[in-house]
């Protein structure tokens, strides 16, 4: 039986958010498996409302990225509640990858209504620079599925935005973050600044074998730290 972890575990004590009613939403937080009912819903409307984002990033090989907005009690739900994701990962590496797995599976299903072939930016990435947007690049819908369909798909909270022009990203500001009471962790609570939004950021793998970065190696360093 999986076993969450207890207030005592994890405390919100010194989280401090300009946003009336934080501590209580992240104190009443529903079940994981509802918070990705949420989210999948999110993603469902931003897609119907064209607010998503989509790129193809670049290492040794291409794999997509989306990115789509949530508000910002789901992004604190998702992120810094002791039922979210990072939670997951807390009680075990292999449980976080499970339910990473879950999370990918739920939402990348709506992907496949996308057009055979669409507008995507490209990100490219050279040794010792920051990521850099170089453009518009036509990409297929099999591509987007065959990369999310790769075991190190993931989920993470946005930490540079898609921003639709060229030049090199640059990380989302974190305001009024404090620090979650959590054992193993001296991992902030992260709260984007609201002219920044909250959005989560979708990473399919590598189309290759070589994926940058193990996920065995990522879910242990979140298990470890809260963060990767």
């Amino acid at each position: 039986m999986t076993v969450q972890p207890t207030p005592e575990d994890w405390h919100l004590n010194s989280v401090i958010g300009r946003y009336p009613g934080r501590i209580s939403n992240l104190q009443s937080a529903p079940a994981f498996e509802t918070i990705v009912e949420m989210l999948t819903n999110a993603f469902v409307q931003s897609i119907y409302r064209n607010e998503c984002r989509f790129a193809t990033d670049k290492r040794d090989d291409w794999r997509a990225v989306v990115q789509f907005p949530v508000l910002p009690q789901l992004y604190d739900l998702f992120f810094n509640a002791r039922t979210g994701y990072r939670a997951q990962y807390w009680i075990s590496p292999e449980n976080g990858e499970s339910k990473n797995a879950h999370c990918i599976a739920r939402i990348k299903r709506h992907l496949w209504g996308l057009p055979d072939h669409f507008d995507a930016r490209e990100i490219v990435y050279e040794r010792g620079m920051p990521e850099q947007d170089v453009g518009s690049r036509s990409v297929s819908r099999d591509f987007f599925q065959q990369s999310f369909d790769n075991q190190s798909a993931k989920i993470w909270i946005c930490e540079r935005h898609i921003r639709g022009v060229e030049g090199f990203h640059t990380d989302t500001p974190i305001e009024g973050a404090g620090r979650l009471g959590v054992k193993r962790w001296a991992a902030q609570a992260p709260l984007p600044p609201p002219h920044y939004g909250t959005w989560l950021d979708l990473k399919g793998g590598y189309l290759t074998g070589d994926q940058g970065k193990n996920r065995w190696l990522r879910a242990r360093a979140i298990h470890y730290t809260g963060y990767t």
